[in-house]
């Protein structure tokens, strides 16, 4: 069973995308996609967590949650580079990064993208899990550890 969860405040919402503070403290991020997204949707929706992540202190989780089979990765041109941008949005109190997906090809191209461009020092904080159930249990093993 999921852990229940408000949308505490919505930082941007798309068509088929959602970005939401899911804790009262502000310091778990939701994005939600439930259908076809683009680069625009995603660089927004980071620009967006970022400008919120720089104004608290942290440490900040963040939960990219792909729904109803939906595509982990925006449609559009430009794969490598727009996702090498996105990953480059680092903020340096985001202490987790959790990709919620059944999709094994995502882990293995962002993997890929990361040794390409040198990026193995934000990749570390990314993690990659099949349920929402899994992704709370990352971020409260996180806490309870310090």
């Amino acid at each position: 069973m999921t852990p229940p969860y408000t949308h505490h405040l919505i930082l941007w919402e798309g068509t088929n995308a959602r970005l939401a503070w899911i804790n009262p403290e502000h310091s778990i991020a939701l994005f939600e996609v439930w259908g076809p997204w683009s680069w625009d949707d995603a660089f927004a929706a980071v620009y967006a967590l970022n400008a919120a992540q720089q104004v608290g202190a942290g440490p900040y989780f963040t939960i990219m949650h792909y729904m109803n089979n939906s595509a982990v990765l925006p449609s559009g041109r430009n794969v490598i580079q727009n996702l090498r941008e996105l990953m480059l949005q680092d903020v340096p109190q985001d202490r987790l990064v959790i990709f919620v997906s059944q999709s094994a090809l995502l882990t293995k191209f962002l993997s890929v993208v990361t040794q390409i461009y040198g990026l193995g020092h934000i990749f570390r904080k990314y993690r990659f899990v099949p349920t929402l159930d899994e992704a709370f249990a990352l971020i409260r093993h996180d806490q309870e550890s310090g």
